[in-house]
């Protein structure tokens, strides 16, 4: 079985139940806006897992999908230069729109983006 159900929402926490066989820093997608997280302590048939994005609106009873693989990222030359996020996803632009003098919400889902310039 791949889907569970969230129990529980505690700020970035988030309790899982009915995922049968997870492992420690699995990914998982949360909610039906598939949130990234991952899993970060293990008990009895709960999960809890840590979201990486913003779980404002996740409510118990949404479904838990889970990726079957740790977070990772593959590294090289190719990032030189380039500004990412926590997960590793560009934020293109984001060394002139994304600065202490003009901060900028990022908005949830695969990608943030820039603001229209004025």
């Amino acid at each position: 079985m791949n889907a569970g159900v969230v129990r529980r929402v505690n700020g970035p926490l988030v309790e899982i139940e009915g995922l049968a066989g997870l492992a420690m820093a699995e990914l998982l997608q949360l909610g039906e806006a598939g949130l990234p997280a991952e899993v970060t302590a293990l008990s009895g048939g709960r999960a809890t897992a840590q979201a990486y994005e913003y779980t404002g609106g996740l409510r118990p009873g949404e479904p838990v999908q889970r990726l079957s693989r740790p977070l990772a990222a593959r590294l090289g030359p190719g990032l030189t230069g380039g500004v990412y996020d926590g997960l590793l996803r560009p934020l293109a632009g984001a060394d002139t729109w994304l600065s202490p003098a003009r901060p900028v919400p990022l908005t949830r889902g695969p990608g943030p983006s820039p603001p229209a310039r004025q």
